[in-house]
């Protein structure tokens, strides 16, 4: 069995990075496993796919989430999440959210008090504009 991942960064073809993988298992992985074992095969299944996503400042999502918090700029981040996924499908999509990257996903993680309280200021401002709308 082969496991492998790739995340996609905004602007990168998925289907050729697939196509480039697909090429190197066919080419040199299996050739070579067949020189010993003829019947070795290799399946590779996608399972997942989350484009990445380049930061929109014009769009009225990211611009309300600035208005929000209180920030100058948008700018894109090095890990995935789903918003590539609600973005491709035509949804104005921002990642927000309280805590820090560098703080996520390890032993001790933690999200500290003054970063749930300015997410509930956020979610309390967002939900105010969608009663007016």
């Amino acid at each position: 069995m082969l496991n492998w991942g790739y995340r996609t960064l905004p602007g990168d073809d998925a289907m050729e990075v697939q196509r480039r993988a697909e090429q190197y298992v066919a080419e040199l992985l299996l050739a070579k496993m067949r020189t010993r074992h003829p019947d070795a095969d290799i399946v590779i299944k996608r399972r997942s796919f989350v484009p990445g996503i380049k930061p929109e400042e014009n769009q009225e999502a990211a611009t309300l989430a600035l208005q929000w918090t209180g920030g100058n700029r948008t700018y894109a981040v090095p890990y995935g999440t789903e918003a590539g996924i609600f973005r491709a499908r035509g949804i104005p999509t921002v990642i927000c959210g309280p805590g820090d990257i560098s703080q996520a996903h390890q032993p001790n993680e933690f999200v500290a008090k003054s970063q749930m309280a300015a997410c509930d200021a956020f979610m309390a401002k967002m939900i105010g504009w969608a009663e007016r709308q």
